[in-house]
C-alpha cells in the first residue's frame, strides 16, 4: 500500500491508496486473476468504508498493478525527470508498507528502489518542491487565511501542515536508505543516521502530534463529511499561539532541508 495507509496514518477522510507487485513472467492467465483480485479487494475495501481514490491509485487500476521491472522503471522515469507531476507521485508512492505475498520480491524491489533514488538532483528537486508549498503565517506572525465557495476562511491542516511535515521527513529518509514510511519511525531512525539533531526530530514529532490531534478532533466534531480544515477564530488563545509555534517551526525545517540538499552538503 501507499500514502497514509503504508503510513499507518490515516484519519476519518483518507482513501485507499494500494497496488499490486507481480513477477516479470506473468502470463495472460496471471494477469487476468490479477485484474480480478485487486477488483475484488478494492470493491471490499469500499464496503468497509474506505472510499476509493480520487487520482485512481488502486490495484483495481493496471497503472497500480504491474511486475517489478515496470514498477522500478516507473521510479526511474519519475526520479530523472522531476517535474510537478512526478514529484507528487513520489510523495504517494515513495511511502510504502508490504501487506501481503512474497517477501523476497517485496525486498528485491526495494533494494532496487533503494539504489535508483541515490540522486543529488532528484533531492534537490525534492527540496525545492517541499518549499513550494508555503506555511500559513505571514506578516507579524499572523495567519495566512483561505476561503472556500462560500467565503468561509480556513487553514488545510493536512495540506498546509501534516503533508509539510511528511515531506521533509520522507526526503531525510530517502536520503538514509531508511524503508520505514511511518513518520514517527522515520524520525527516531534518523536520529540514528545523524541527518537530523535531536531538537529537530523533537520539534517535527511534536508539531506532526499536535497537527494531527487538531485534525482528527475537527473531523470528529464536524458535521457531515469530515474535511481537514479548521478556523483558527474557533480555537482557544493557547491553541491559536501553537499552531503559530507549530508552523513556524515547519517553515524553518522547510528552509534548512532546501538549504542542505540545494547545496548538496548531506
Amino acid at each position: 500500500c501507499f500514502g497514509s495507509q503504508a503510513r499507518e496514518e490515516q484519519t476519518l477522510h483518507s482513501d485507499q491508496d494500494n497496488g499490486l507487485l507481480l513477477p516479470d513472467d506473468l502470463t495472460e492467465l496471471h494477469q487476468d486473476y490479477y485484474r480480478r483480485m485487486g477488483e475484488f479487494v478494492c470493491e471490499q475495501l469500499v464496503e468497509c468504508g474506505i472510499r476509493r481514490c480520487p487520482g485512481n491509485i488502486m490495484a483495481s487500476s493496471e497503472l497500480c498493478r504491474m511486475s517489478i521491472s515496470d514498477w522500478c522503471e516507473k521510479f526511474f522515469t519519475w526520479i530523472k525527470s522531476p517535474t510537478p507531476q512526478a514529484m507528487l507521485n513520489c510523495k504517494i508512492f515513495f511511502d510504502l508498507r508490504f501487506i501481503e505475498g512474497s517477501t523476497a520480491l517485496y525486498t528485491a524491489f526495494c533494494e532496487q528502489l533503494t539504489r535508483i533514488s541515490r540522486d543529488e538532483l532528484f533531492y534537490a528537486a525534492m527540496a525545492t518542491d517541499i518549499k513550494s508549498n508555503s506555511v500559513p503565517i505571514g506578516l507579524f506572525n499572523q495567519f495566512k487565511l483561505e476561503k472556500d465557495a462560500k467565503q468561509h476562511k480556513y487553514i488545510d491542516l493536512k495540506k498546509r501542515g501534516v503533508v509539510i511535515i511528511n515531506d521533509i521527513v520522507r526526503l531525510y529518509a530517502l536520503k538514509a536508505g531508511i524503508r520505514r514510511a511511518n513518520t514517527q519511525e522515520r524520525l527516531d531512525a534518523l536520529l540514528k543516521h545523524s541527518l537530523l539533531s535531536n531538537h529537530d526530530v523533537y520539534n517535527l514529532k511534536d508539531c506532526w502530534r499536535f497537527l494531527t490531534q487538531l485534525r482528527l478532533r475537527t473531523q470528529i466534531n464536524e458535521e457531515g463529511l469530515p474535511s481537514n480544515c479548521i478556523n483558527p477564530d474557533k480555537l482557544s488563545s493557547l491553541e491559536r499561539h501553537q499552531l503559530k509555534e507549530a508552523f513556524y517551526l515547519l517553515k524553518l525545517a522547510q528552509q534548512a532541508a532546501a538549504f542542505k540538499f540545494a547545496r548538496g552538503s548531506l
